[in-house]
């Protein structure tokens, strides 16, 4: 299933593929940790680590339109208003690239 990484530590924004049967897992994996929800984007949701601020120290990124900066990863999946259940990402991948702005903590503490 088609997903768009967001990761903080290298800076890069990119599709990846989550496996379908198995995709609460795959998405853990992603973000590093348990996942709570960050942002809706249309039928797409941002999933970030709930813990992250105790994990990743220097690495945040923000989302347009989001209300907050993120710690660590994250990562976009569609979701299925009729049933509830996790779809492929619809987001064009230079839609979500341009939205997206990394930073490190000092950057993030000039901003709040």
């Amino acid at each position: 299933m088609r997903a768009i990484k967001i990761d903080a530590k290298n800076r890069t924004v990119e599709e990846i593929e989550l496996d379908a049967k198995d995709t609460l897992k795959g998405m853990q994996t992603v973000v590093g940790g348990y996942i709570e929800v960050a942002h809706d984007e249309g039928k797409n949701t941002l999933f970030v680590d709930e813990d992250g601020l105790n994990k990743n120290g220097n690495d945040f990124f923000t989302y347009e339109g989001a209300h907050q900066p993120f710690a660590g990863n994250g990562i976009f999946c569609g979701f299925n208003l009729n049933n509830g259940k996790t779809v492929k990402c619809n987001l064009k991948i230079e839609e979500v690239r341009s939205k997206v702005r990394f930073m490190d903590l000092q950057t993030v503490r000039t901003m709040v």
